[in-house]
C-alpha cells in the first residue's frame, strides 16, 4: 500500500507539470485523493522530499507554480523569485563541461568550431547566476541594473564582442536543452562570431539557473 501511494505520487506531481491531455487534468483537477498527493504541505510530498534524498521532486513543484518545467530569460523578460539567501544557493562547478559539451555538440551540428571554456568569464557568469537567486530578479540585467558590457568591464574582461544566455529548469540539461530550443539563445551559442564561453551554473530552491555568456 506504502508502494502505490508512493508512485502514485510520483506520477501525479510530474503530470502536475508536464501539461497532460486535457481529459486527464480535469480528472486530477477534479481528484481530492490526487490533490492530497501533489499538495507540497501534505504528507506524501514531505515523505517523497526526505525519502528521495534530493531536491528534484520539490523544483519540479516550484516551478509549476512560477514558469513550467523550463524558462528562457531573455531580451526584457523579468522573472521575479522569492529572493534566497546565499548560504541555500550553490555553484555547480561540475556540470559546466557537461553543458560545454552540449554546447559544442550543437556548434559541430551547425559546422562551427567549438567554443573554448574561459575562466574569467564563467566568474561573470557565475556572479549574474547568484545574483539573479540572491536577489530574486532573474533578468539579462543584474539587480542594481548592470549591463553585460559593464559587468564585463567591471570584472576587467577583454572582449570584442560579448552576448549572454540564461535559463531556469529543474536541472542543468533541462536549461540547456531549453536555450538550444530558444531561437534567440541557439543562435548566439552557435554563433561563428564567438570563441569563448563561460558558464554558471546556480543551485537552489526554485532549481537551477543556467548563464552562459560567449564572447568573441
Amino acid at each position: 500500500m506504502v508502494a502505490t501511494i508512493a508512485l502514485a505520487t510520483i506520477v501525479l506531481s510530474l503530470l502536475s507539470v508536464v501539461s497532460p491531455p486535457e481529459v486527464i487534468a480535469d480528472q486530477i483537477e477534479e481528484s481530492t485523493f490526487a490533490g492530497y498527493l501533489t499538495d507540497p504541505e501534505e504528507a506524501p510530498q514531505l515523505v517523497m522530499g526526505v525519502v528521495s534524498g534530493d531536491r528534484a521532486l520539490e523544483r519540479l513543484l516550484s516551478l509549476r507554480d512560477l514558469t513550467g518545467s523550463r524558462r528562457v530569460i531573455g531580451g526584457d523578460d523579468v522573472v521575479v523569485l522569492e529572493p534566497t539567501p546565499r548560504a541555500e544557493v550553490e555553484i555547480d562547478y561540475e556540470a559546466e563541461p557537461e553543458l560545454l559539451e552540449m554546447i559544442n555538440r550543437e556548434r559541430a551540428a551547425r559546422g562551427e568550431i567549438p567554443l573554448v571554456a574561459s575562466a574569467p568569464l564563467a566568474r561573470v557568469a557565475r556572479a549574474h547566476a547568484v545574483d539573479a537567486y540572491t536577489s530574486g530578479r532573474l533578468a539579462p540585467d543584474s539587480s542594481d541594473g548592470a549591463t553585460l558590457e559593464q559587468r564585463l568591464a567591471d570584472a576587467e574582461v577583454l572582449v570584442v564582442t560579448a552576448d549572454q544566455v540564461m535559463a531556469l529548469a529543474v536541472t542543468a540539461e533541462a536549461a540547456q536543452e531549453a536555450l538550444h530550443g530558444a531561437e534567440r539563445e541557439v543562435g548566439v551559442l552557435t554563433d561563428s562570431a564567438y570563441r569563448r564561453v563561460g558558464i554558471g551554473v546556480v543551485e537552489g530552491p526554485y532549481g537551477v539557473i543556467v548563464v552562459e555568456v560567449v564572447a568573441g
